[in-house]
Formats: C-alpha cells, sequence, structure tokens
C-alpha cells in the first residue's frame, strides 16, 4: 500500500509542474531544515568538480548541442522571462539569441542547429492561458509563433532538414520555416483507429522516412501505432509523449511504466521484440543524441548511458538530467539544481576512483537519513531513501 501511495504522490508532482526539468528530489522528501539536505547538494557538485566539468551558467531549464563547440540553452530569469543563449566552448563566449515570456513545456533543436522548436504556455491578465508553439531562428534572431490547442509537446523533429512535423485537420503536415511550406506527410484516415478527439497525436518519421510511429493519449497512456507503407500494428505500453525516439529505422526507444516504477524500452519493429535498458526508476528522462548515437536515461537520478553501436550500458555516478552529447560524442552537457555543466566522457571514465569517494560520502548521507524520520518530510521519504541508498550500495560493488 506504501508504494501505491508513493508513486500516486510522485505522479502528482510531475502533473503540477508539467514537464519541468532537473527537479531536486531530495528536496520533496528531505525536510528543508535538515543539515543533510545542504551536504547531499554539495556532495553531488562536487562530483561534477571531480571529473573536471566546465561550468556554463545558471538558472537554466533547457540545453542542447548544435554543433561541435556551440550550446544552445535557456535560462529562466525574475518576471516570466526566458532567454535563448548560444556559448561558444572554446571561446567561453555566451551570446543572447532571443527573449521571449511565458511558461517554456519543451523545447527542441533541429538537426541543423539553426532552429529551436518549442511550446509554451502563455497567461494574460483575466484571460484563459492557452499554448503557443514557437519556431526560432538562431541565425536571423526571427520567431515564427502559432496559436495551439495545447500547450505541451505536440510535435516532432524529423531526423534530416529544417522542419517540424504537426498534426492539421487533414493528418500531419511537415513544415518548412525556410520557405514557410507546407506538405501532407501522413492522411489522417490511417491513424484515426486510436485517436481520442480530446488528445493530440504526435507522429515520429523514422530516419529512412519510410516508417512513421503515430501516438495519442494523455496523463501516461498512449496508444501507439506504426505505419509502414500499406501495412500498419499498434505498439502498447507508451507511457510519455516527450521521452520517444527512433534510434535507427528499426528501434524505437520509449518509457514504459507507471510514476515511481518507469523503465526504458528499445523495441525492435521488425521483430516486434522489446529490451529492458532500465526498470524500476523514478523517472527516466529518455535523451537520444543521433549523431554520436549515444542514449542517455536517468536511473532514480543517476546518468545511465548506452552506446547504441556497442549495445552497451554505462552508469556514469553522476546526477543530472537534460543530457545532451556533442556530434562526436566525447563531451555532454548536464543540468543539476537548474546548473548547467559540459562534461568530457574521457574524463569523467578515468575519474571513478576519485567518484568513488564521493559515492561513499553519498552513501553514508542517504543512510543517516535513512535511519532518522526527524528528516522525513513526509510518510513516502522513507521509501525514495530506500531507493537512493540502493543506487549508491551498487556503485560501490
Amino acid at each position: 500500500m506504501k508504494s501505491i501511495q508513493f508513486t500516486l504522490l510522485f505522479f502528482k508532482l510531475l502533473s503540477s509542474i508539467a514537464l519541468a526539468r532537473d527537479i531536486n528530489l531530495d528536496e520533496i522528501y528531505i525536510k528543508r531544515s535538515s543539515p543533510l539536505l545542504k551536504k547531499l547538494v554539495f556532495e553531488k557538485l562536487d562530483t561534477y568538480e571531480k571529473v573536471n566539468a566546465v561550468f556554463v551558467a545558471r538558472n537554466v531549464i533547457f540545453s542542447g548541442w548544435i554543433s561541435g563547440y556551440r550550446i544552445i540553452y535557456i535560462r529562466e530569469v525574475p518576471g516570466n522571462i526566458n532567454i535563448i543563449y548560444r556559448y561558444h566552448t572554446r571561446k567561453q563566449k555566451h551570446e543572447i539569441v532571443y527573449r521571449l515570456r511565458g511558461l517554456i513545456t519543451c523545447a527542441h533543436i533541429g538537426w541543423s542547429g539553426r532552429y529551436v522548436f518549442l511550446k509554451r504556455l502563455i497567461q494574460r491578465e483575466g484571460a484563459i492561458p492557452y499554448g503557443e508553439r514557437v519556431i526560432i531562428n538562431l541565425e536571423s534572431k526571427e520567431a515564427i509563433i502559432s496559436q495551439t490547442g495545447s500547450p505541451f509537446l505536440d510535435f516532432s523533429i524529423p531526423a534530416s532538414g529544417n522542419s517540424i512535423l504537426y498534426e492539421s485537420k487533414r493528418g500531419f503536415v511537415e513544415f518548412y520555416p525556410d520557405s514557410e511550406t507546407r506538405r501532407l506527410v501522413l492522411d489522417r484516415g490511417r491513424y484515426h483507429d486510436i485517436v481520442n478527439s480530446k488528445n493530440p497525436s504526435i507522429a515520429f518519421l523514422s530516419p529512412g522516412r519510410r516508417t512513421i510511429l503515430v501516438i495519442n493519449g494523455g496523463g501516461g497512456s498512449y496508444r501507439g501505432k506504426i505505419i509502414q507503407g500499406s501495412r500498419s500494428f499498434r505498439i502498447a505500453g507508451i507511457s510519455s509523449a516527450t521521452e520517444i525516439c527512433w534510434i535507427d529505422n528499426h528501434r524505437i526507444l520509449f518509457r514504459r511504466g507507471s510514476a515511481g516504477s518507469f523503465s526504458a524500452i528499445l523495441y525492435n519493429i521488425k521483430r516486434r521484440r522489446s529490451r529492458v535498458l532500465i526498470s524500476n526508476s523514478l523517472n527516466t528522462n529518455i535523451s537520444f543524441s543521433h549523431y554520436s548515437s549515444i542514449v542517455s536515461l536517468i536511473k532514480n537520478q543517476i546518468i545511465v548511458l548506452y552506446f547504441t553501436r556497442g549495445r552497451k550500458l554505462m552508469n556514469t555516478g553522476l546526477e543530472g538530467e537534460d543530457i545532451s552529447f556533442e556530434p562526436n560524442g566525447k563531451y555532454f552537457t548536464s543540468l543539476i539544481f537548474k546548473k548547467l555543466f559540459i562534461v568530457n566522457l574521457n574524463t569523467l571514465i578515468r575519474k571513478r576512483i576519485e567518484l568513488r569517494r564521493s559515492w561513499r560520502s553519498l552513501l553514508r548521507l542517504y543512510r543517516n537519513a535513512g535511519t532518522d524520520s526527524n528528516h522525513f518530510e513526509n510518510e513516502y521519504s522513507a521509501n525514495y531513501i530506500t531507493r537512493k541508498v540502493s543506487m549508491y550500495k551498487s556503485l560501490l560493488r
């Protein structure tokens, strides 16, 4: 019963903050007055110092690479304002690209690195909040803004070129902001059987553009359908619209499960078989860096990497979210406590002995929190702390 209540609380928390990133769960389950809370923050930041990570900026909600040495990141500042920056890693130079108001619920960088595609929630005084889709040209610093029925993710970015795929009344349309032209990609009649009119549909084109995955749903439950020419079949168990991507023309990665116990599933559409990459996690934060072919996942807040070419998993021992690899796969960005860092993967691997000291300290802190209920923020705290203890024990084996 306790585990059920715990997952319900976690689901409620996620619902209340929409698609917010970089959630510090320690603050939810450990009292703010507890001296352990600050020590946990210090130790986790110290892991980044031990691997010689480069600090970029604070109050960051999104980041991603647009080339081998340039990053785009978005900062939240007072006044409900978001500032989009371009950062040059070699020159360590920050450049403001665009400012916009509203609550950003999701953001994606186009394949060419020329555009940022995002959704935002707008609240006008005395009016009902509404959603907008914003396409920002990083070179001209101009934007195309359109009002939408949902403030959350309702589009995908095809695996080549500068375009965005979203649903119209006729079906899925591919829009090219360079020329401001549209073309119909998939007629609505091909996927109407999985559609609930209350929910937006999202289509994901395979890299070769011969196969389309369409999903429709909400609230952590989505119906999925694979469409290949005249053939089609359904996929069950998809629980997130934001954590889904094509790995190649035959494999899809998506989140399965319910709040408090999520899994990352690698599904082969040719064989119709699944492989579980991680399971029983509070969140998965699935992301795929296409050029480097590296998947990033979160197992109870700790970053896990999956190298698709070698089909190997690696537990990094770093906590963080919103991971993005540069094209060569040598560096990745990570957010922790809304602080943006750049990590050298080779340095991270070399520094595992130094990291073990931090893992021991973090294990001790979580054990201390678990043995004294005075540190508990609520009745679900013990469950959370047990998970964290288990994660750090496994790293030290």
